[in-house]
């Protein structure tokens, strides 16, 4: 826990520190002047900024246009600037690129049937060379004699400085663009075949000069607004806003508020008066965030309800079909927007009010227009977590919480900008009920320090403007209960502390009062409970619930459960949710908060393609890992061409005086004694150790409560299968294999087709064969570097499990294969969850390898 808060503390302090240095540089600028500048600034000066704004996000576009020809995918300019445009409105106002931008690139492109490593390889491409522009702009600068800005403390040698510097900075991308015309290559640990070779001098060139154009454009944006009042010349400006923006970059703050604009006043205060500079940045963070943000939102619905144009006839249709077709995606947009509006609501409640003019209002209706849009932008803030996790509750709070905050706005004469966004989202989000499906509760989604640190920028931001805009106002204990329409510092200072005590609330909650249960309580009643359930479901493999080496997750319903294991710090469960399909998604949303809430690594295994889904939604990656083989039994016959070998096996083994019976569990327990005597001659010969959690052992009281599938040769037992069965006759399977060695071959295949038979004549519907591991990975796409090890050790891994032969072998039979997938967070967990894993099915890594 303390490693996951020292991040976040870090970013933390970085932000207050930055707050209490513009506090101080601050101190002498009155807040009404800033508001005047701001108010005041000619329009069309500040709509020339956002063209050029707009102009820098068309540049971004070819960043991926860039990246995609690097990574050989060719999309078409109109897809990639979507996906450009909306990646970058987004990560520029969010921040946290992995969550924001990444995941974007990564839905959009693998939505349009992009293989994931060309994605990861391209993202990569386009993080690494958006440097390479601003090392070339950097490097002209201070080597042109404009590092005196940098340096100005330092007069005697700033020359100096600023040209070594700049020399170095020019001489990366021309090493980088060296090495590739080389075509050299570096031996890397953790790159593939451990070499990585240069891109090709074209992308390096391209990729460099676009970026070097981005930062160019991010500069002339603001330039455009400050060259309004300032004596100052471009190239000055330029080397500024360089080191704020990357400043800004590297406190990974949020859009890098605070920082950017501590240095901009540091490097800029010569040149324009200090109250014009802060109207003129807030000008700047609308022109180049906030607006592209918002019309992100709008191409985000306006694209998707294009493509599905011809099924709508109406427009509020053709919304809804969006969201809908969206719904994978939008929730986390909407989240952050959520998060958005609230934050300027709680932002505006500190800021003198657009409108001084309140005669035609009542007093008590300012009053609480102020407070409520105050306590309303608190919760959207604190609901914007559950948006995010599709909780509907949420869902219906925001949707109430946006409308009521948007009429309070107007009332209380808020900003009108706080209140046009606040109707913009009000729109987007209300066609978006189905997307917000879950019945969870509010107050039971775990701890996040990430959330957290947010929520406490949010709230330090506050605190700095109410100190800002009333600074002027000596503090008294009456302005608490101070009551005029002049009043506007006790009521910002009113609606500060309430926020405050919301969010104090709220992160104490979530830091010490605990969640429902804990993943590893299981009592008798859960187990009876389960076992009720799981005698009614159509899937064997519950049977292993009788193990006893497993916990159970119940839904609050009592109708669907999970069946899991601790292995370290890794929860594993174990195939596909039991019981009701429609409490089943909840219920995996459920589990995957709690092994958050416990600090346990959420891992799926050998579950089917059902909620595939569902996990996707939740951010969770599946890798197939093999193939399971299903026998139809209601088509299966002895008959034909196909079936001649087993036929000749059957006939040959009874001849041979071998036998097969089904012996009921009330009479198991006589014949235990031979039973345990082929498991170990079995185990022997097989050098071998018994497997767990995804498979039986020989366990007396556990195979008592099983029918029997056996084979004798005479009145001697010989061979033994435990048969799973169900009460619903849709699937029949078998559990732990033993025979004695030494026996006439094809024994087994003589035990599967009389069983075959056996419970085609009973009315069961398939058989479930069981999975081959590692199988069919040749044709997966989806992540093609584990398809590759995954395949490889198919082929190839013989020494240490027959994965050719068991697959061969259940091919005889002409089953019907079905993917099955383990999931998991990230790739990254990926070596943990395989030793976690075999930890729990063979006692560790050195079983695992043991035939």
């Amino acid at each position: 826990m303390l490693l996951k808060l020292l991040k976040p503390s870090i970013i933390l302090a970085i932000f207050l520190g930055s707050l209490f240095a513009l506090y101080s540089e601050l101190s002498e600028i009155n807040p009404s002047d800033v508001y005047k500048n701001y108010k005041d600034f000619p329009v069309w000066i500040f709509l020339l900024s956002v063209l050029c704004s707009f102009a820098g996000y068309l540049t971004l576009v070819f960043y991926d246009l860039t990246s995609l020809s690097y990574a050989g995918v060719k999309l078409g300019f109109f897809r990639t600037a979507i996906t450009s445009f909306i990646s970058f409105a987004l990560c520029n106002v969010l921040g946290f690129p992995l969550l924001t931008g990444t995941a974007t690139r990564y839905h959009f492109y693998s939505s349009w049937g992009v293989e994931t490593k060309k994605i990861a390889k391209a993202i990569a491409f386009n993080s690494t060379i958006i440097w390479l522009g601003f090392t070339i702009l950097a490097g002209i600068l201070l080597t042109l004699g404009y590092g005196h800005i940098l340096f100005k403390n330092f007069d005697s040698i700033n020359i100096y400085i600023s040209n070594i510097l700049g020399v170095f900075l020019i001489s990366v991308p021309a090493v980088i663009y060296i090495c590739s015309k080389l075509s050299l290559s570096l031996s890397l640990p953790f790159v593939s075949s451990n070499k990585f070779k240069f891109p090709q001098p074209k992308f390096i060139i391209q990729g460099t000069f676009v970026s070097a154009l981005d930062w160019l454009l991010a500069g002339i944006s603001c330039y455009i607004l400050i060259a309004y009042y300032a004596d100052i010349s471009f190239l000055e400006f330029l080397t500024i806003i360089l080191l704020a923006q990357v400043c800004g970059l590297l406190s990974h703050i949020p859009g890098g508020i605070g920082v950017f604009e501590l240095i901009m006043i540091k490097g800029l205060s010569a040149s324009i008066n200090v109250d014009v500079l802060l109207g003129v940045l807030i000008l700047y963070r609308i022109s180049y965030n906030l607006i592209p943000f918002v019309l992100a939102l709008i191409v985000l619905t306006t694209y998707e309800a294009n493509r599905s144009k011809e099924q709508l006839d109406k427009a509020r249709k053709a919304i809804k079909t969006t969201v809908t077709s969206f719904g994978s995606y939008l929730p986390p947009v909407l989240a952050g927007a959520c998060l958005i509006a609230g934050t300027l609501l709680v932002l505006d409640g500190q800021l003198p009010p657009s409108d001084s003019n309140f005669a035609s209002l009542p007093l008590f209706l300012l009053e609480f227009s102020h407070f409520g849009a105050s306590v309303f932008g608190t919760v959207l803030i604190l609901l914007s977590r559950g948006l995010l996790r599709r909780v509907n509750l949420a869902y219906l709070t925001s949707v109430t919480m946006l409308a009521g905050a948007f009429v309070l706005s107007l009332v209380g004469h808020f900003h009108p900008e706080t209140s046009i966004f606040l109707l913009i989202l009000l729109i987007i989000i209300i066609p978006s009920k189905n997307l917000f499906y879950r019945k969870a509760a509010l107050l039971t989604d775990p701890f996040s320090s990430r959330f957290t640190l947010v929520i406490s920028i949010i709230f330090c931001t506050a605190f700095w403007i109410l100190l800002f805009s009333y600074k002027q106002i000596p503090y008294g204990h009456q302005l608490w209960w101070e009551f005029t329409f002049e009043g506007n510092a006790s009521r910002s200072l009113r609606a500060l502390i309430t926020t405050l005590v919301i969010f104090s609330a709220w992160t104490l909650h979530r830091i010490f009062v605990p969640g429902r249960g804990s993943i590893s309580d299981c009592d008798q009643n859960d187990y009876s409970i389960a076992s009720t359930l799981l005698n009614s479901t159509s899937e064997t493999r519950s049977n292993l619930l009788y193990l006893n080496d497993k916990l159970i997750f119940l839904s609050p319903s009592n109708d669907s459960l999970l069946l899991y294991a601790n292995s370290g710090k890794t929860a594993v469960v174990l195939g596909d949710p039991f019981g009701n399909p429609e409490t089943a998604v909840e219920l995996i949303w459920d589990f995957y908060e709690k092994c958050e809430q416990k600090d346990y690594l959420c891992c799926f295994y050998e579950v089917s393609n059902h909620y595939l889904e569902a996990f996707s939604e939740i951010g969770l990656r599946a890798y197939k890992i093999g193939e399971l083989a299903r026998i139809d039994l209601v088509n299966f016959s002895m008959a034909g061409k196909k079936r001649l070998s087993l036929r000749n096996v059957r006939s040959r083994i009874s001849r041979e005086g071998y036998t097969y019976r089904v012996i009921e569990s009330k009479d198991i327990k006589q014949y235990l004694p031979r039973m345990r005597e082929i498991s170990d001659a079995w185990l022997k010969e097989k050098s071998g150790k018994e497997k767990k959690f995804s498979l039986g052992y020989f366990d007396e009281e556990y195979l008592s409560r099983f029918n029997h599938a056996m084979v004798f040769k005479g009145d001697e037992l010989i061979a033994f299968t435990n048969l799973w069965e169900n009460d619903s006759l849709e699937e029949i399977s078998v559990d732990l294999m033993r025979y004695l060695p030494k026996q006439t071959s094809n024994l087994m295949d003589f035990l599967f087709v009389e069983l075959f038979l056996w419970a085609q004549a009973k009315g069961y519907k398939s058989f479930n064969f069981g999975m081959a591991p590692f199988s069919g990975l040749e044709d997966e796409t989806s992540y093609k570097w584990w398809a590759k090890i995954g395949h490889f050790i198919f082929t190839h891994g013989e020494v240490l499990y027959n994965f050719q032969g068991l697959r061969a072998y259940k091919n005889k039979f002409n089953p019907e294969w079905e993917n099955r997938y383990l999931i998991i967070p990230n790739e990254i967990h990926l070596p943990r969850v395989i030793k976690d894993l075999a930890k729990l099915v063979s006692g560790g890594i050195s079983s695992a390898i043991v035939k």
